[in-house]
């Protein structure tokens, strides 16, 4: 009897030391790039100068760079099975940003493409903003590509045309608000195309 009782008490002990260690593990994956298509979203080498026009003016953006890096976050979480102990999973995601400041004025326009994965699938974000002194803005958020049908939440309205200041725009992205710059314009070709600081201030591309 006190045979069975130490056979059965040595077994319980080496079941509990083959079991995993408490708390969650961290695995490390490949790291995950930006698809080129993404990147063909913001239009620009970085370096350049871009004009927009109104009835008043013009105003001068330069380009301050395409900065590409890599940020570590953690994408997936697994806790599935009675023994096994949480993995988490983390990688490093290619971001790029780009901005344009304009030395007439505090505005600037800032591009920032952002690569992610889960467990609804894979896609990379565009975030296009105005951004007007230290407390206003105005952004586009939208998906450049995706393998999942998940509402990610994009932010944009769009229309195949859009006649901005007396000029037709095609394949048009933009976002009205109440308070400024109360409009944003962009499309594929050529960025942001024009900008409402105010309800008769409208700023267009001059190409």
């Amino acid at each position: 009897m006190k045979f069975i009782r130490y056979s059965l008490l040595s077994l319980i002990i080496s079941i509990l030391l083959s079991l995993p260690s408490c708390g969650p593990k961290s695995v490390e994956s490949d790291p995950i790039d930006m698809r080129p298509s993404s990147k063909a979203w913001i239009p620009f080498y970085g370096l350049e100068y871009i004009v927009y026009k109104n009835d008043t003016g013009t105003m001068i953006f330069k380009g301050q760079g395409r900065n590409s890096y890599y940020e570590n976050k953690r994408y997936m979480t697994d806790a599935s099975g009675f023994f096994s102990s949480q993995k988490d999973y983390y990688a490093d995601f290619e971001r790029e940003e780009l901005t344009f400041e304009s030395d007439q004025t505090s505005y600037i326009i800032s591009y920032k493409l952002e690569s992610d994965k889960g467990d609804i699938g894979d896609w990379d974000y565009l975030y296009v903003k105005m951004i007007d002194g230290t407390y206003y803005s105005n952004e586009l958020k939208m998906i450049t590509y995706t393998n999942s049908d998940y509402d990610f939440g994009q932010i944009y309205s769009y229309k195949k045309s859009v006649t901005l200041n007396g000029v037709v725009f095609d394949s048009v992205y933009f976002i009205k608000q109440s308070s400024r710059p109360m409009e944003l314009y962009y499309t594929k070709k050529d960025g942001v195309i024009a900008f409402k600081l105010n309800a008769q201030e409208l700023w267009t591309i001059d190409k």
